[in-house]
């Protein structure tokens, strides 16, 4: 029997920065970072095919507080990240006949990932 405490809402991915963070102060003295990481995925297109085929997508991320200070101070365009946080969906009414929903990632944790060397693992 499932109880709501089995029901989770939670998002993990690892990709790279495809914009600089853009960081802004919002009310209450808060700051807000809305990121675009790219996560790549590879497959055959068939048993016998020995290319992989590669996918990119691309998730809007918004980090606040903390997170977004860190964005603004050491993330940069390239820049590989971990991002831990849960799916929000916004809806917008257009015209009174059309919806549109935006899919973002509010970010909870956001871990820059750099090599010994100092250069993003890309």
């Amino acid at each position: 029997m499932m109880t709501t405490n089995d029901v989770k809402n939670m998002v993990t991915l690892d990709g790279h920065l495809a914009e600089e963070p853009v960081v802004k102060d919002v009310a209450g003295g808060k700051k807000v970072a809305n990121l675009k990481l790219a996560t790549n995925e590879y497959y055959r297109k068939n048993e016998a095919d020995k290319d992989l085929t590669k996918i990119t997508d691309f998730h809007d991320v918004t980090a606040w507080g903390q997170n977004a200070e860190y964005a603004g101070k050491y993330l940069k365009k390239g820049s590989r990240v971990i991002v831990h946080g849960k799916l929000r969906s916004n809806r917008k009414s257009q015209d009174g006949d059309k919806t549109y929903y935006n899919t973002y990632v509010d970010a909870t944790v956001l871990d820059g990932i750099t090599r010994l060397g100092g250069d993003d693992d890309k």
